[in-house]
């Protein structure tokens, strides 16, 4: 088709997977596989990594903290107020990891990990039904999705530490989900109050999930262009509202009680004053180098522009793979893998968005219709998790990729997607499998390449 003879075909609503279809039997076992393969990495960091009484990984952020929190739910059945800052500086985070890991308290800090693990194995298989729900067309990108998920090696290791990161990941991940499926097949009774069950048990993970808020409003109120009206959908935000309320709501009229907030950011800011901030680098004569990552000697003082450089430098690559080697543990300093390690990553990204822009000019978008509200909520969904993320690193040194796993679903599923419009259809399963095989070598070089040489030939 010449380009004079192309027009841009509209992201429009596609109907969902009829429930007797055949066809995705065989997406169900690669899942499977994929799945499977995620739990054996995942399990060998967990195994491997040294479980800290102070200090921190990059690859186990925090993880000290989160076990004490744990351990006073266990053991003292009570949830940590300020006074307890000494004991867990983590005492400001919603309870329901920590209430989900106290009763695996007794057996072990192992034990207490493999929760993570199962929250990551959840994302997802979560992962794989939303995006058949968000790209029902095309069955293949969200097994391919799903295994980006399953297969990225720094996830292994967050997934496998104690800490809420997987629950809130998994939590996210499905109240986006539910928001594919309200906008795609409609708002009804049943889904509104699913969606705010999914959303009011986010809020009890991590506050990071008030992003969700408008995403999750907003996908009840896209009704409007199916002419339901304004009462009936008031009806449904009613719903949705009240089963966040009846679900989260005491947490936080907890909050509130005891620090005056709902949200204990005052407090939370002068805890976190003792550690490393923006001013603590810049105008320092440091620059980042854009191939290793490391920090080197420079004729000039940072500046905005190169801290928002040695943010974006850092997160990337913590958001692929990073480690901490036992010596490192006191500062939780970070050190990557070669170069060679993350340029397939960042080949995949740039391939994906050249793909992505090709499905928006072209022909092929009628291969992966999408309902153009449901699409645009993801990427509002993801949007907002940067955003939060780049207002947080303006004043906290916290380039950290885990930060932005909540928006895993967005970035698993338009990455799917995007991979696959730059290969002709007969060739794009051939090309799936190549680039899980990929990360899964790359999966093992991460492993038993970095962190088992780092962990078991300490003393």
């Amino acid at each position: 088709m010449s380009r004079r003879q192309r027009r841009k075909p509209p992201l429009t609503q596609t109907p969902l997977p009829a429930a007797g279809d055949a066809r995705p039997s065989g997406h169900r076992l690669l899942l499977a596989a994929l799945a499977l393969l995620y739990v054996v990495f995942a399990v060998g960091h967990l195994a491997v990594t040294p479980v800290l009484s102070s200090g921190s990984f990059i690859n186990a952020p925090d993880e000290p903290a989160h076990l004490a929190y744990v351990r006073l739910v266990a053991e003292e059945r009570r949830l940590p107020t300020r006074a307890d800052s000494k004991t867990t500086y983590e005492w400001h985070q919603p309870p329901f990891y920590y209430v989900l890991a106290a009763p695996l308290w007794p057996t072990g800090p192992h034990a207490v990990r493999s929760l993570g693990v199962a929250c990551g194995l959840v994302g997802i298989l979560l992962v794989w039904a939303a995006t058949r729900w968000l790209a029902p067309a095309d069955p293949d990108a969200a097994t391919l999705a799903a295994g980006l998920v399953a297969l990225l090696p720094m996830r292994h290791a967050i997934t496998a530490a104690a800490g809420n990161d997987g629950l809130t990941e998994a939590l996210f991940t499905l109240t986006l989900a539910i928001v594919i499926r309200v906008v795609v097949a409609g708002p009804s009774s049943a889904r509104s109050a699913a969606l705010g069950a999914a959303l009011g048990a986010a809020l009890l993970a991590k506050a990071t999930s008030l992003l969700l808020v408008p995403i999750a409003f907003a996908a009840i109120l896209l009704a409007r262009r199916r002419g339901v009206p304004w009462r009936t959908v008031a009806g449904h935000l009613a719903t949705c509202g009240a089963c966040v309320v009846l679900i989260a709501g005491w947490w936080y009229a907890r909050n509130a009680a005891l620090y005056g907030a709902p949200l204990p950011s005052a407090a939370f800011a002068e805890e976190f004053a003792g550690t490393q901030q923006a001013a603590d680098w810049l105008d320092k004569p440091l620059r980042v180098d854009a191939v290793t990552g490391d920090l080197a000697p420079s004729t000039e003082p940072m500046g905005r522009t190169g801290y928002s450089l040695l943010i974006a430098n850092w997160t990337w690559r913590t958001l692929i793979g990073a480690y901490t080697p036992p010596a490192g543990a006191v500062m939780g300093v970070p050190r990557f893998l070669p170069p060679g390690f993350y340029l397939p990553h960042l080949l995949l990204g740039v391939c994906a968005l050249v793909g992505l822009a090709r499905l928006a000019r072209s022909s092929q978008a009628g291969a992966h219709a999408v309902d153009r509200g449901a699409a645009s909520l993801m990427v509002a969904a993801a949007l907002l998790v940067l955003a939060a993320f780049g207002a947080f690193t303006w004043r906290y040194f916290q380039a950290q990729g885990r930060y932005l796993y909540p928006a895993i679903l967005p970035l698993s599923s338009f990455t799917a997607m995007g991979l696959r419009a730059i290969v002709p259809e007969a060739r794009r399963n051939v090309f799936s499998a190549s680039v899980l095989g990929v990360m899964v070598l790359l999966s093992v070089v991460f492993l038993f390449g970095a962190v088992v040489p780092a962990y078991l030939s300490s003393p």
